[in-house]
């Protein structure tokens, strides 16, 4: 991988980002639109006695493995276009998978900040992916560490305004699939709320232009795990135990886009839903006898639009699945791409010698 060699991508047909970057703030120039896929995510029935009407939208079958390819191929392509030497970001696993998928595509180097608990099947994606992963107890500080030194952007969704960019694109998509007849509420699983924000300012523009739209959807977020925010001020049964979650595990609380999240979810008509373990399971066990195999945290969506219903929500309900369901794997990843530094030392060496070396 050579930075200084970087070279516009040729155009293409554009995809699922890209045909919408006209409504975009700051669309990159056609030579620096990285290619995106090509085809929308499907959207299926689910036919089930406590949830229908009821439309899944199968996020969790795009190449990377979730949603979060939307607004990495967005950011990155932001990056490439300024000539940033690469980028970096803390995550999970999917947002840092698509990242690295995208950071390949533009010849950029691309450094993954995990925690040492991550899934064992995410960090190899990413280190397939050819990603410089850094496994430590505190990979949000130093992520922003390398940041600040390094002079690379952070990518992170709760910090970046590009991802919630990037994310418009589901909004603009849902409005394609159901132009004539608008769903009446959208679920989804919700963390530092990039997501929704970006699908609600893509309904927002769509209503001010062209949209048959008689009312707009109501936007509902499913929660567990340390990110509750949203649900602490709408969910009439309060927060659940942290601890009690099998979605959201590694997501954090206090994201800044929580403020203009609770307003634009109020203005939506929504709400925000704190999901148990049980709750997610038995909305996990829905899905699989559907046939579908997806996320925990696509299965806790799933799991706030049953609540939704069970306190008289009426009306077609589209539920975002949102990531793929990853295999439990028990042998130790190993790879040339992993390091574990001790130190803030250790990892600028690392960094610089990467650096250096590229």
């Amino acid at each position: 991988m050579t930075m200084a060699s970087q070279k516009p991508l040729t155009d293409r047909k554009p995809g699922i980002v890209w045909k919408y970057a006209h409504y975009y703030p700051h669309s990159p120039a056609m030579p620096f639109r990285l290619p995106d896929p090509l085809n929308s995510t499907d959207c299926v029935t689910l036919d089930h006695p406590e949830l229908s009407p009821c439309i899944l939208k199968r996020e969790d079958t795009l190449p990377t493995g979730s949603h979060k390819e939307r607004a990495a191929c967005y950011q990155v392509s932001r990056r490439f276009e300024e000539g940033n030497l690469g980028c970096l970001i803390s995550s999970s696993g999917n947002a840092a998978i698509a990242v690295a998928e995208y950071a390949r595509k533009a010849n950029l180097p691309a450094f993954v900040f995990f925690s040492r608990s991550v899934q064992n099947s995410k960090l190899l994606a990413a280190a397939e992916r050819e990603a410089h992963i850094f496994l430590s107890n505190k990979p949000i500080n130093y992520a922003r560490y390398a940041s600040r030194i390094f002079n690379l952007p952070n990518l992170r969704p709760s910090i970046d305004p590009d991802a919630a960019s990037g994310f418009m694109s589901l909004g603009f998509e849902i409005h394609d699939q159901f132009m004539t007849s608008a769903p009446a509420a959208v679920f989804m699983f919700t963390t530092s709320g990039a997501t929704l924000l970006g699908i609600s300012a893509a309904f927002d523009l769509i209503d001010s232009s062209h949209s048959i739209w008689k009312t707009k959807p109501a936007l509902h977020a499913a929660q567990s795990g340390k990110a509750q925010d949203l649900a602490a001020h709408f969910d009439a049964r309060g927060t659940v135990n942290p601890k009690d979650a099998v979605a959201g595990i590694g997501g954090l609380s206090g994201s800044a886009l929580v403020p203009e999240l609770l307003g634009r979810i109020s203005l939506s008509g929504g709400s925000a839903w704190a999901l148990t373990s049980a709750e997610t399971e038995s909305a996990m066990q829905i899905l699989q006898n559907a046939g579908i195999k997806s996320s925990p945290e696509s299965a806790a969506a799933l799991a706030a639009c049953r609540r939704w219903r069970q306190h008289g929500g009426q009306g077609t309900a589209l539920v975002i699945l949102s990531g793929r369901a990853y295999s439990k794997l028990k042998t130790p990843v190993t790879s040339a791409y992993i390091h574990t530094p001790e130190s803030y030392r250790d990892l600028r060496q690392v960094i610089s010698g990467i650096m250096s070396h590229d």
